[in-house]
C-alpha cells in the first residue's frame, strides 16, 4: 500500500468494510474468482517455511500461507487499523505495523516473501532482501 497520508487515513477509516467486502464474493467477484486463485496457484511448498506477506491487510495471504504449512507467516501492513483485524481473525499468524518499503531488514531471516502488486513500484530490488535460498513471489520474478 502507499504510504502517503491519504492512502493511510482510507484504510484505517475503512478497514472493517474492506475486510468484510473481500470476504464476500458477490461485492469482490474479481478478487474472489480471479486475483485470489491467480496469487495462490503460483505459490510453492511453503512447508516449514518462514514467510513475510507485505501489506498484509487483513491477514488472508498470511493466513492461507500457514494453512499450506508455513512455520511463520508474518502479516507486515502499515495501517493499525488493518494490522488489529488481522490479529483477531488470523491468530495463527504474527502481524506487525510496519511501512513494507522499510521491511527488507525483516526479510532477509526469511524464506519466502508473499506480495504481489504487477506495478512493483515500491519494491525494486526487494527480492534480493529474501536469503539465498528464500522465494519471491512478486513484480521482479514470481518465484
Amino acid at each position: 500500500m502507499s504510504t502517503d497520508k491519504q492512502s493511510l487515513d482510507w484504510y484505517n477509516k475503512n478497514a472493517q468494510a474492506y475486510k468484510d467486502h473481500v470476504k464476500n464474493p458477490q461485492e469482490a467477484v474479481y478478487h474472489a474468482y480471479y486475483e485470489k486463485p491467480a496469487m495462490y496457484s503460483l505459490v510453492p511448498d511453503v512447508k516449514s517455511r518462514k514467510v513475510i506477506s507485505l501489506g498484509s491487510g487483513t491477514g488472508e495471504d498470511a493466513s492461507h500461507l500457514k494453512t499450506l504449512g508455513a512455520e511463520e507467516a508474518l502479516g507486515v501492513d502499515i495501517s493499525p487499523e488493518m494490522v488489529r483485524i488481522a490479529k483477531e481473525s488470523h491468530p495463527e499468524c504474527r502481524f506487525e505495523v510496519m511501512d513494507m518499503e522499510r521491511v527488507l531488514t525483516q526479510a532477509s531471516r526469511l524464506d519466502a516473501n508473499f506480495f504481489f502488486d504487477p506495478s512493483g513500484k515500491p519494491f525494486t530490488g526487494a527480492a534480493a532482501s529474501v536469503r539465498t535460498a528464500g522465494i519471491w513471489i512478486g513484480p521482479e520474478g514470481g518465484w
